[in-house]
């Protein structure tokens, strides 16, 4: 600010200054990202595939098992997981986000990185113990 009000050149030792700690903190930031968004996956696809293992073990009925949407607030939150927030399916059908997106679970392979990065939802399973006890 101040070369600017005097109206003289910044040096060029304070510009590579200034550019290289610009870059360590894009740095830093993409670092977070992608630790942020491989750890939503890795949890979210640990969730779905205990309950599948389980399924295809005869342990636990598809049927008796449901998942939700659990939107985790945020200060910039997409608008269309805040609308998802509370929606119930059974377990083999897919959550259903409000621009038509399929969304298996949250952070699943193949979900649109609109989905999936920089968020922070995940799918609560319900199990209806008293069904799987009937059948």
């Amino acid at each position: 600010m101040a070369a600017i009000e005097a109206g003289k050149p910044v040096s060029a030792a304070l510009v590579d200054r200034i550019t290289g700690r610009y870059a360590d903190s894009l740095l830093k930031l993409r670092a977070d990202t992608i630790g942020l968004h491989e750890t939503f996956a890795a949890l979210g696809a640990s969730k779905d595939i205990v309950f599948r293992q389980q399924i295809e073990k005869g342990s636990l009925r598809a049927d008796v098992v449901t998942k939700g949407w659990k939107h985790t607030p945020q200060k910039h939150g997409r608008e269309q997981h805040e609308a998802m927030q509370g929606q119930v399916v059974p377990f083999h059908q897919p959550f259903t986000a409000p621009d038509g997106t399929a969304i298996p679970y949250p952070h699943a392979p193949g979900v649109p990185t609109r989905h999936t990065l920089g968020c922070k939802c995940l799918a609560e399973y319900k199990i209806d113990f008293v069904a799987q006890l009937v059948r």
